[in-house]
């Protein structure tokens, strides 16, 4: 697809927009793609309140940096 990344970020902001409308404060995801740190995701610091709550596997991969988030609030104060 020649749009492929437009459409991937329109739809993740779209996501980011009804996640924030829910009340959803953070959105987590998996790798390290560019599109999610254009879009504003940053790595996950190991040492983040409340990551006691997942699973090893997630804390590795938090610990490896493969984990990337977003606070939804802060997100749609930087786009007034």
């Amino acid at each position: 697809m020649e749009h492929g990344n437009l459409y991937k970020d329109g739809l993740i902001r779209s996501l980011i927009h009804f996640l924030e409308l829910d009340g959803a404060e953070f959105l987590l995801v998996r790798g390290n793609d560019l599109l999610y740190r254009d879009i504003g995701f940053a790595r996950m610091p190991p040492e983040t309140n409340g990551t006691e709550r997942f699973g090893e596997m997630i804390r590795e991969e938090i610990r490896r940096g493969d984990v990337l988030w977003i606070n939804l609030q802060q997100f749609f104060q930087k786009q007034a």
